[in-house]
C-alpha cells in the first residue's frame, strides 16, 4: 500500500522524468555526439528540499564514450550526508542516440527509483 507521501513523489519524479527525455537530452544530443564538447546534463526525480535522487548523463571532451549514472543522497544520522553514485552503463559517444541513450536513462530511472539506502546498499560497492 502506497502511502500520501510517496505519491506525489513518484508523480513528480516520472514528470520530471518524461520532460527530461522529451526537452533536456532531445535538445543535446548534437552536443553529447560532438567529440570536442562537454555535456554534463542532469534530471532532479524529487522535489526542492527532499534528499536528492538525480540521472546523470556525462561526456567530457575527448572521451570515446557517455556515461549515464545515477546519484542519491542519504543520511546515517541527521546532517550526515552522504552520496550514492553509480555508473549504470556507457554509450560509444559516436553512437549515442536517443534510442540508446534512453534504454540507460530508463534502467537509471527503475534502479534508482527503487533503490533504498540500507546497510548493505550503502557498503556494497565500497570494496
Amino acid at each position: 500500500m502506497e502511502t500520501t507521501t510517496t505519491r506525489p513523489t513518484s508523480e513528480f519524479a516520472e514528470k520530471a522524468f518524461q520532460n527530461f527525455l522529451a526537452a533536456e537530452l532531445i535538445r543535446s544530443l548534437p552536443r553529447i555526439s560532438a567529440p570536442n564538447d562537454r555535456v554534463y546534463l542532469y534530471c532532479h526525480l524529487v522535489p526542492e528540499g527532499e534528499p536528492s535522487r538525480r540521472l546523470l548523463v556525462v561526456s567530457e571532451p575527448e572521451e570515446k564514450v557517455v556515461r549515464v549514472c545515477v546519484e542519491a543522497t542519504y543520511e546515517l544520522f541527521e546532517g550526515d550526508v552522504h552520496y550514492h553514485v553509480r555508473r549504470i552503463g556507457t554509450a560509444p559517444r559516436e553512437q549515442a542516440d536517443e534510442k540508446q541513450l534512453e534504454g540507460l536513462l530508463q534502467t537509471a530511472y527503475s534502479e534508482l527509483m527503487a533503490w533504498h539506502p540500507t546497510h548493505e546498499s550503502i557498503w556494497e560497492n565500497v570494496f
